[in-house]
């Protein structure tokens, strides 16, 4: 599965999570997919660089992203969405 069909299905996930549930939740899941895209675009400019200065920067990027995800995996468990969570990549 390539990373356009992972974000189809993403994307599947939170429009029928939106019909369900509370704005607070919606928000949280498309801050999460959100974040997730960063994610694989910081991941992606990391793998192209060559300049040392730009890979340092690409790897604090990717920390920062990492951590921000992790945080709203933790809020989005907190609201009860874990079942939705759980499809999504989960950062580690």
């Amino acid at each position: 599965m390539n990373i356009r069909e992972k974000t189809n299905d993403l994307l599947t996930i939170i429009r029928q999570y939106f019909k369900k549930n509370s704005v607070s939740n919606n928000e949280i899941l498309m801050e999460l997919a959100e974040v997730k895209n960063q994610l694989e675009h910081a991941q992606r400019l990391f793998n192209l660089q060559t300049d040392l200065d730009l890979i340092e920067s690409c790897i604090y990027q990717i920390d920062s992203l990492e951590a921000k995800y992790n945080y709203l995996l933790k809020e989005a468990r907190k609201h009860g969405i874990k079942g939705e969570v759980d499809k999504l990549c989960v950062v580690t």
